[in-house]
């Protein structure tokens, strides 16, 4: 079990850091223009990505959407964003499904909107090392 956790840990963090510098404002998501980047940048291989992202303000579709996919909470987090104005602490939750190797993550914002930023299946558990 404390593998599974520290395997899901890691992957928590590595998506806070790939999407803790997403835009976001108290209407919901919003189109943000993105320059064309230089030479430069385009060499050192970072890029801008955006990806549909689903958002409510009403907590039972999250509820009955976990009751059908069978996830149950693994952990949270706190990360925080802003929208260029305002900095947003915002919590993060990880549901999983052991058996059927699903997971979910939801971004819970402070207005009482969530987000389901990320849904997979064939999730496979790595070791990395680490005994159970």
């Amino acid at each position: 079990m404390r593998t599974v956790l520290t395997i899901i840990f890691v992957i928590i963090f590595m998506w806070i850091v790939a999407f803790s510098f997403a835009v976001r404002n108290a209407m919901g998501w919003e189109v943000v223009d993105i320059p064309e980047p230089t030479i430069e940048e385009q060499v050192e291989g970072s890029f801008m990505a955006a990806k549909p992202i689903e958002c409510t303000f009403d907590e039972t579709i999250i509820k009955e959407y976990i009751k059908n996919t069978g996830e149950e909470p693994l952990a949270k987090a706190i990360t925080y964003m802003t929208d260029g104005t305002e900095v947003y602490q915002v919590q993060v939750m990880l549901y999983v499904n052991l058996k059927q190797k699903t997971f979910s993550v939801f971004e819970i914002y402070p207005d009482g909107s969530a987000c389901l930023s990320l849904q997979a299946n064939k999730l496979d558990i790595f070791s990395f090392g680490l005994s159970t």
